[in-house]
């Protein structure tokens, strides 16, 4: 069994790159290779990276509305009759009251406010939709806020819809309120969604006595910038409701090879957007995202054998991101389970693990437990492939 663990992870201990608070910057410029067959690989795996993530945009962005203005009373009827998409690529959360929410259009900066059913009740600026939320919880039964909340993220170029069977689990089994937060993952700066996120969060109020994550990729970096904010402005009068625990699903905490390779490819920057480019250019995102201080667990994947996943990225990775670079100084826990970045918060045994983390602090047992040392190199020959 020993032997087996080492062979897994060997190409991970024999990297050089540190964990975050010592981060360098990976080289951004393609390495030389030693034949043309390789260069070829190479090529014809960032060209289906790029289809992939082009089937995504479109999938997500096709009926989302793009409004200049506030629609004019005259089409505001027929507006409202019309189910919106629910907010994809254009549209982030600024107040979230289940099933209730307040939209904003990263474009026009016009908002909307949403039932349960995905339907626009009204539009105009924050103010107008505040209040009209306000007029419905004192003519309906909206039901309060639960004590305890767990904010669900999702990762970059997806929706809250890839979310939703992880927050049903979450509600059924822990009894926790799972508050399932849409953002404009590739259409604004990753400052400008941690700024979304901190809105969100002030509403909840100290009604809501503890606050937990779950989050998928970029949702995990938009967590961080929201933290390292909070500790840049130690004066703040309305002080957040005591975070709990986060769950990192396939985060990119060291940055991302794939996307520094592939930075200047101008496809890549059209469906990655503004915070693709900010990942790829990660010497400058880094030192703006905190480490969280409360108790969190990683859950990386690895799906292919060694040496048999993506040509792009160096060691074991999940086809997106490399299980080294998802590693981060002060992790409770952490996990690596067969499944590709694209569907690790569908698969049955990352969702139990989510589970078993919010509610104990570890992912399979505290026997089996591996944290990632706060100060200092891991030794990732301790973090072996397992099933919870």
């Amino acid at each position: 069994m020993d032997e087996m663990k080492q062979s897994n992870f060997k190409s991970l201990s024999t990297s050089s790159k540190p964990l975050a608070g010592t981060v360098k910057s990976k080289p951004t410029q393609r390495l030389p290779f030693a034949n043309r067959r390789r260069s070829t690989r190479l090529n014809r795996a960032a060209c289906l990276i790029l289809i992939v993530g082009a089937t995504l945009v479109v999938n997500v962005a096709i009926g989302e509305e793009t409004p200049t203005k506030p629609p004019t009373d005259k089409s505001l009827s027929a507006i409202l009759r019309t189910p919106t998409m629910g907010g994809k690529q254009f549209w982030s959360d600024q107040l979230i009251h289940p099933p209730w929410r307040i939209q904003r259009h990263v474009l026009t900066d016009v908002c909307r406010l949403l039932d349960g059913s995905d339907r626009a009740v009204t539009w105009g600026n924050y103010r107008k939709c505040l209040e009209e939320f306000e007029q419905v919880k004192r003519q309906q039964q909206v039901p309060s806020l639960k004590r305890r909340v767990v904010l669900v993220l999702h990762g970059a170029i997806r929706s809250r819809s890839s979310m939703a069977s992880i927050c049903q689990l979450i509600e059924k089994q822990t009894g926790y309120l799972a508050i399932n937060v849409s953002y404009a993952s590739t259409r604004a700066k990753i400052s400008q969604h941690a700024i979304a996120l901190r809105k969100i969060i002030e509403y909840l109020g100290p009604q809501v006595k503890e606050i937990n994550f779950v989050a998928h990729s970029m949702g995990n970096l938009v967590i961080r910038h929201y933290l390292q904010d909070l500790k840049l402005q130690p004066g703040k009068s309305a002080v957040p409701p005591r975070i709990g625990r986060i769950v990192m699903l396939a985060p990119p905490n060291q940055g991302t090879e794939l996307a520094a390779r592939v930075k200047n490819n101008p496809i890549f920057l059209a469906l990655w957007g503004v915070s693709g480019g900010e990942m790829a250019t990660w010497k400058t995102l880094a030192p703006r995202l905190g480490i969280p201080e409360c108790e969190f667990g990683i859950i990386a994947g690895n799906p292919l054998p060694d040496q048999q996943g993506n040509p792009l990225i160096e060691g074991p990775d999940d086809l997106v991101v490399g299980v080294q670079e998802t590693q981060l100084a002060g992790a409770h826990d952490f996990l690596v389970l067969p499944v590709s970045h694209s569907t690790i918060m569908y698969d049955q045994r990352v969702q139990d693990a989510t589970l078993r983390f919010l509610q104990h602090g570890h992912f399979r047992s505290p026997a089996l437990r591996h944290p990632i040392p706060a100060v200092g190199r891991p030794d990732p020959t301790l973090h072996p492939r397992g099933t919870p």
